[in-house]
């Protein structure tokens, strides 16, 4: 919903560093077109590697192999009106597992409404699509519902804005889980940022930082884990053009 918000084309790289050498990588842009539409896309790959291949209890596994999941996706945004922006999204699924694999498709469907001059509220519903079946076992989707509010003051405080995050979110295979955020955005230029996840069992406080120079920017966010696991860090490159 909020691609009609963004003055500058983009296109974007993020690689994601998750729990035991599991990674992802993203690759994404967007632009206008036909007026006051505008568009994004996205390729979205998840990688778990070495996983152990067993039939039974065994010192030693009979081989390896990996998982990988792809999403491939496109959005479309518009202002409907001064205040209501909205947006709709459509994604192709694949997921390869050793020499097994499954496919299928979902939207996304998301409203970004301005309340206030400093006051924006937005809501989603993502991964709205049919079962999908692998070998010979159906899955629902994980669809799941969104709903924030974010508060950006109109006065600077040391030439920079600080802006406050709130989020609830419900998906069909877990409780209701709640995010919150603070970034303080100096001269638009350095922005350290703080989380809180609440209701997790395994996280609580969140870290990052945004870097934005002339077309070029760079974010970085770390995520630590209660378990032994291992910690998230996540790394984020763009480039703007006007």
């Amino acid at each position: 919903a909020l691609l009609s918000k963004v003055s500058s084309r983009g296109l974007f790289f993020t690689y994601h560093n998750f729990i035991q050498d599991i990674n992802q990588q993203y690759i994404g842009g967007n632009f206008q077109w036909l007026g006051e539409n505008y568009f994004g896309f996205g390729l979205n790959l998840f990688t778990v590697p070495d996983i152990e291949k067993r039939t039974g209890p065994t010192t030693n596994p009979i081989s390896e192999f990996d998982s990988r999941d792809l999403a491939l996706s496109f959005a479309w945004g518009r202002v409907i009106t001064s205040r209501l922006s909205v947006g709709v999204g459509f994604k192709y699924l694949y997921e390869k597992i050793d020499i097994d694999d499954l496919s299928g498709y979902a939207f996304d469907f998301g409203a970004s409404y301005d309340m206030l001059p400093a006051l924006r509220f937005g809501a989603s519903y993502t991964n709205l699509g049919p079962e999908v079946k692998y070998i010979s076992e159906s899955f629902e989707l994980p669809g799941t519902f969104r709903l924030g509010a974010a508060l950006t003051p109109q006065r600077d405080i040391y030439t920079g804005r600080i802006t406050a995050a709130a989020e609830v979110s419900k998906s069909v295979d877990s409780d209701i889980q709640g995010h919150l955020g603070l970034e303080y955005s100096y001269k638009n230029m350095i922005s350290p940022r703080l989380g809180y996840a609440l209701n997790y069992s395994d996280k609580d406080f969140t870290a990052g930082l945004g870097i934005r120079y002339s077309m070029y920017s760079i974010d970085y966010a770390y995520v630590p884990f209660d378990s032994d696991l291992g910690d998230s860090h996540r790394i984020s490159l763009g480039v703007w053009f006007k």
